[in-house]
């Protein structure tokens, strides 16, 4: 008898705890409930977050604190928290148009097409409509022209029998266009065509003279990648970026006053390509590109390496570190290893600044998924620059970017040192707008 009273008031001590839980849980659920609405109505963004993530981590979670905390973090333009919150709403409610509504708006300011695009398509055909969203197989365009030019330095003749040649470019001018496609949910095309005129001056040594000279380099370009968007924030691309480049040959003959030079061209063609996998979580994303490529008659692999770091949860602060390891099968193999770092911020409502810096010995080398292609014959040793990023509420935006760059100049011919070091100044401006 004691035993069975022993065990019966333990039974009951457990319901009447179980009780008491309960019955403060359902308290902590109503006062949470109550507290983030008041403060909802109130547009306490700072305090609602604050008091809300404190909820969770007790374990209480639902709908409308969830919502409450997703549109909270959107208007302090925390758009990472923001999506985390309103997507775990949606799992609450499944086809929420409200919660569907700020995702769309919250994946379209941080700058993530495929998201933005699969919530507009989640949207009411008739709320879409009222929000200008628009079903377009063209995405968007840009074009830019670049300018780009270096103090003059001569080149100084060699003694000996060795032959070879060795340029410095004087000045080049270079202008591209660029269509971006999404015929699908999933699924990113870009394609592009650039063309570039460099002025060089030329050193020609030969057995019998030595020839000093300015000509013309004409380049033309076409690239073209595709994106395929995985979900949950994975994206595998490909790229393929030949290139075609007419290179000046100069012979001269007779001696004198009766000395004649002559120029025809050589076409050279060249092509990068890559393949590339990243991955996004919320506030970084990793990336791993492979790149191969031919250029200036010889095989190059490489290997690219991005961390990019969201630390504010949109676009106002961002880092992109790039690391590159090369490989070009020139006679013996060369080894590169180039490190890029670009940053960038808003300044104001009215525009954006990114200050951008790469060095190593950049050489027949591809960056950005093969989008640019270093190709001249001369090393570049490091490249800076400042650019201005002017966003218009019609879709445009409108960029100037200012670099100066180091390069190194050396004779063809390896087994005679020639090295010139020179500066360049290259000045972009570019318009990009979206349908």
């Amino acid at each position: 008898m004691k035993i069975f009273a022993r065990k019966y008031s333990i039974l009951t001590f457990l319901l009447v705890f179980t009780i008491h839980l309960k019955a403060q849980e359902n308290n902590d659920w109503i006062k949470s409930d109550i507290s983030t609405y008041r403060q909802y109505l109130n547009m306490q963004w700072d305090s609602l977050i604050d008091e809300g993530d404190q909820y969770i981590s007790k374990g209480i979670d639902y709908y409308y604190l969830r919502v409450r905390l997703g549109v909270a973090c959107y208007m302090k333009q925390n758009y990472v928290k923001a999506i985390r919150h309103l997507s775990k709403a949606l799992e609450f409610n499944p086809g929420d148009q409200f919660a569907i509504e700020y995702l769309y708006f919250a994946h379209l300011y941080y700058g993530d097409d495929f998201e933005t695009k699969i919530f507009a398509g989640k949207l009411n055909p008739e709320r879409a409509k009222e929000l200008g969203i628009k079903k377009s197989f063209i995405e968007g365009y840009s074009a830019d022209v670049t300018y780009s030019f270096s103090p003059e330095k001569k080149i100084p003749a060699k003694a000996g029998t060795t032959t070879g040649i060795q340029q410095i470019p004087r000045n080049f001018k270079n202008a591209n266009i660029t269509l971006k496609q999404m015929p699908g949910t999933r699924l990113k095309l870009v394609e592009g065509y650039t063309f570039l005129y460099k002025n060089s001056d030329y050193y020609n040594k030969t057995t019998s003279a030595d020839d000093f000279y300015s000509s013309y380099i004409f380049q033309n370009q076409i690239y073209a990648s595709a994106v395929y968007y995985i979900g949950k924030g994975w994206q595998v691309a490909a790229a393929y970026h030949p290139l075609w480049v007419s290179i000046p040959v100069t012979t001269t003959t007779g001696n004198g006053q009766g000395k004649k030079s002559f120029t025809s061209y050589n076409n050279l063609s060249n092509y990068s390509f890559s393949g590339s996998i990243s991955k996004s979580f919320g506030y970084f994303s990793l990336g791993y590109t492979y790149s191969g490529s031919e250029l200036n008659y010889y095989q190059q692999q490489q290997h690219a390496f991005n961390l990019g770091i969201n630390p504010l949860g949109n676009l106002n602060l961002y880092l992109l570190s790039r690391l590159i390891v090369q490989n070009d099968k020139t006679f013996p193999d060369t080894q590169s290893v180039v490190v890029g770092e670009t940053l960038g911020f808003k300044v104001n409502r009215h525009f954006w600044a990114e200050a951008n810096l790469m060095a190593g010995n950049i050489l027949n080398m591809s960056d950005y998924g093969s989008y640019i292609i270093y190709n001249d014959v001369n090393a570049l040793k490091f490249k800076s620059g400042i650019s201005l990023l002017f966003p218009l509420k019609s879709g445009k935006l409108i960029s100037i970017r200012g670099s100066y760059a180091g390069s190194e100049s050396n004779f063809s011919d390896a087994t005679i040192n020639n090295t010139i070091k020179y500066s360049s100044v290259s000045i972009t401006g570019g318009i990009s707008w979206n349908l």
